[in-house]
């Protein structure tokens, strides 16, 4: 696979999810969580 182009302006970015009905809104990040608690169970 190549690359033709590359957007990188966001409100181009934003127009096109929007238009596809996508989310355009970046995700809310997840709480980390205890990298002991997969051994406690």
């Amino acid at each position: 696979m190549r690359f033709i182009a590359v957007i990188t302006d966001r409100a181009v970015i934003v127009r096109i999810l929007e238009h596809l009905g996508l989310p355009a809104d970046e995700p809310r990040a997840a709480r980390a969580r205890d990298p002991t608690w997969d051994f406690a169970v």
